[in-house]
């Protein structure tokens, strides 16, 4: 069995065959958290968890920072005590696409990570071009983090560890030019070390190109056991078990 940690399956790119979409992960043993990373997507997100009997992550993300007001803060709290509700995120901070203005992404950040320290939830961390302030942001931070699609080099990867973090690989690490990031991953304790498939973005070798689905997230957890010299199926039980404990799932 295995977990993909982070898929969007409220995007329009599933709208038209989302039970296939879950039913081919499920048949092949794949649990999944879908993550709604903007009010309009919360609401859906939900309901597919509901329907699906699969988890569910809320935040506002870098992007979408600038929809934070006080109306959507209170819809957000609201649906953080929903049943199947897991985590909060995607948030963090984006300085490669400043979508949202820096003060913006910093407000939001700041203030989900004080939602995630009073619903006691674990925080799912979107970090690009940003690493010294993510890491300021979360330097006293009280619940769970993962550093989710890791795209550093080892010396982030230090520093993240340090400070507890779990790291989570997509379908990137797959690729040619991933120098620093397959480096990264064999830092990466195995008790730290969660995988992904940010579908439908990244697709992994040999989908490269094509629309990811969280069925793909076994390439990625092949390729890393491989990588890293694994056994597969105690790799793949070994980040099944930290997804697990992640997200304080029974």
């Amino acid at each position: 069995m295995l977990f993909d940690t982070h898929c969007h399956l409220a995007m329009d790119d599933f709208e038209k065959d989302l039970d296939g979409v879950i039913s081919r992960a499920k048949n092949n043993n794949i649990e999944m958290v879908t993550v709604a990373a903007s009010p309009d997507e919360w609401g859906k997100s939900i309901e597919i968890a509901g329907k699906f009997n699969i988890f569910v992550a809320l935040g506002f993300s870098p992007h979408d920072a600038k929809f934070l007001n006080e109306e959507s803060t209170e819809l957000l709290k609201k649906f953080l005590s929903t049943k199947r509700v897991s985590a909060i995120g995607e948030t963090g901070i984006d300085y490669h696409y400043f979508i949202s203005t820096k003060e913006e992404q910093i407000m939001a950040f700041e203030k989900q990570i004080i939602m995630a320290e009073e619903f006691n939830l674990p925080l799912i961390i979107h970090s690009r071009d940003s690493f010294d302030d993510t890491l300021a942001l979360l330097k006293e931070v009280k619940v769970p983090v993962v550093i989710h699609c890791f795209t550093y080099g080892v010396k982030e990867a230090e520093e993240f560890l340090k400070a507890g973090f779990y790291i989570s690989f997509s379908g990137i690490v797959t690729f040619k030019n991933a120098d620093k990031i397959k480096e990264a991953a064999k830092i990466v304790p195995e008790d730290k070390m969660l995988i992904e498939t940010d579908s439908p973005y990244l697709a992994p070798v040999p989908f490269r190109g094509k629309r990811c689905e969280p069925l793909f997230v076994k390439e990625t957890a092949k390729f890393l056991a491989q990588f890293l010299s694994r056994n597969e199926e105690d790799f793949f039980q070994k980040t099944l078990d930290n997804s697990i404990m992640f997200f304080r799932l029974k």
